[in-house]
This record gives C-alpha cells, sequence and structure tokens, in this order.
C-alpha cells in the first residue's frame, strides 16, 4: 500500500508551479420551461411541471371563495400572476374572474419564454377563452329564451283574449238568431 502512495507521488512535478487548476463553470438552471435566470427569476417553481401540477390540483380541490382570497393576496409580479392564473382555472370560478385570469395569461405572454408562452396558450388560455365563450353563448340563448317565452305567453294570453271574444260573439249572434227565429214565427202566426 505505502508503495502506491510513494507511486503516486512520482506523479507530481518535482520543481515547479502546479498547473492551474480549471474550475467547472457553474451549470445554468434550465428547465423545459424556463432557459435562462430572468426566467426563473421572474417564474420561481413555476418553471418546474411538478409545480404547475400541484397548483393546478390544489386549485380544483379548494372552492372559489377561498382561491379568491388567495389571489387577492398576490401582487402583480410574474410569479404572482402565475399564481393567479392557475387559481382562476377551477370550475367553479366566476365568468368575470376567469375573463380577468385572461387578461393576466395576456400580460405574462410578453414576459415569458416562448416555450412557456405556448404552454400557457394551449394548456390554459385556449380552454378557458372556450369556457368563456360557451358561457357567453349559454347566458344569450337564455336570455332569448326568456324573452321568447315571455312573447310567448303574451300570445298565449292575447290568443285566450280573442277566443273570448269570438265565444261571446258566438253567444251574442245565436242570441240574435234566436230572437230573428221568434219574430219569424210570431210573423207567420199572424
Amino acid at each position: 500500500m505505502s508503495g502506491l502512495i510513494l507511486s503516486g507521488c512520482k506523479l507530481l512535478p518535482k520543481d515547479g508551479p502546479l498547473p492551474p487548476v480549471v474550475e467547472a463553470e457553474p451549470q445554468a438552471r434550465q428547465t423545459w420551461f424556463c432557459t435562462t435566470e430572468a426566467s426563473f427569476d421572474a417564474l420561481g417553481k413555476f418553471c418546474e411541471f411538478n409545480y404547475w401540477a400541484k397548483v393546478y390540483i390544489e386549485a380544483n380541490e379548494i372552492n372559489w371563495p377561498e382561491r379568491l382570497n388567495k389571489i387577492n393576496e398576490l401582487g402583480d409580479a410574474p410569479v404572482d400572476l402565475m399564481y393567479k392564473v392557475m387559481m382562476s382555472q377551477g370550475p367553479d370560478t366566476p365568468y368575470q374572474n376567469r375573463l380577468r385570469a385572461q387578461n393576466w395569461i395576456t400580460s405574462l405572454l410578453t414576459v415569458v419564454e416562448p416555450t412557456m408562452a405556448s404552454v400557457l396558450d394551449v394548456v390554459i388560455f385556449q380552454p378557458s377563452q372556450q369556457l368563456l365563450e360557451l358561457e357567453s353563448a349559454i347566458t344569450i340563448l337564455s336570455r332569448v329564451n326568456v324573452r321568447q317565452e315571455k312573447v310567448m305567453d303574451e300570445l298565449n294570453a292575447t290568443l285566450d283574449a280573442r277566443k273570448e271574444d269570438l265565444e261571446k260573439q258566438r253567444t251574442q249572434v245565436e242570441q240574435l238568431l234566436k230572437i230573428e227565429a221568434n219574430m219569424a214565427d210570431q210573423n207567420r202566426s199572424q
């Protein structure tokens, strides 16, 4: 064993300076969503898919009033906007709040990397936009249905009034015919 240690010492130069030590550059953080330090600084844990999934699941398990309280506690930094957007995706999120989240996504698209922008667009913005459009269509159809129901009720009331008028007129015509028949019978008998 001591021979091995001594032979290892022979590998070192006897005289002269030691060769320079080459330090490895620190490896930059990089994920699929974020490739620059600026992205990591702006988005924090949202650069990691696992964190996205955790927050998204949390948003679906918490009721809207609780999520709204969390949203109201946050600021306007990109990481806060990401959290607000994710918290606004639950199934019970009101229309106006989902619409506000769309605006947050739009503002985030200007500061995130293209990959993150694509994910935000495909995973959150487009489905949420479709849901907003469906909710708008349902609201419009509901209003149209209420209006049509009101018109139908008015038409039915008018029809019922006309039926009553016709029945009165029929009764009057029958009475007039009876009077005429009685007069004709009286004229014949005289």
